[in-house]
């Protein structure tokens, strides 16, 4: 459990209309941030969305010494990339998460570096996006066939066909 979450929602509140209206990846990324923290994730993706695409190079760059150590952070750069419509980046990105050695079968960013591989690869190669969504897919073999991620991934697997 978070120690902060009241604090941070008692000091943000709603976004300000300055927030709303700001461009500065700096401002945006912050208040993110303090939203993540509150819990109040679905606030922070679109915020985080509109830093990354303003500028998702220089954003995403200061985090690059860190790659081998926490593969989420390769992770996150390469679902940016994706966000901003930049395939074959991404598709580059989430290659380098699943070439990284000594993770566990547990860690639920590889099979969803698989996925987003898929989804990276499906704006630029449509016959290794189906190939990467196979291998998705065999990761996931066991999985309850209602999980909503699992079901999103057949649907957007049935509709490169």
């Amino acid at each position: 459990m978070r120690p902060w979450p009241g604090i941070a929602r008692r000091r943000c509140g709603a976004p300000t209309p300055a927030l709303k209206q700001s461009q500065a990846p700096t401002v945006l990324l912050t208040a993110a941030d303090i939203y993540a923290r509150a819990g109040e994730d679905s606030k922070a993706e679109p915020l985080v969305q509109r830093a990354v695409q303003q500028r998702p190079d220089d954003l995403l760059k200061k985090a690059e010494p860190f790659d081998r150590a926490l593969p989420e952070i390769r992770y996150t750069r390469a679902t940016a990339l994706l966000m901003s419509g930049r395939g074959e980046k991404a598709a580059q990105e989430f290659r380098a998460v699943l070439g990284l050695k000594g993770y566990t079968l547990t860690d639920p960013t590889f099979p969803m570096a698989q996925l987003g591989l898929a989804r990276g690869l499906m704006l630029t190669d449509k016959a290794t996006a189906r190939t990467a969504y196979q291998d998705f897919f065999a990761l996931w073999k066991n999985a309850d066939p209602e999980v909503p991620l699992l079901k999103q991934a057949n649907a957007e697997y049935k509709h490169l066909q």
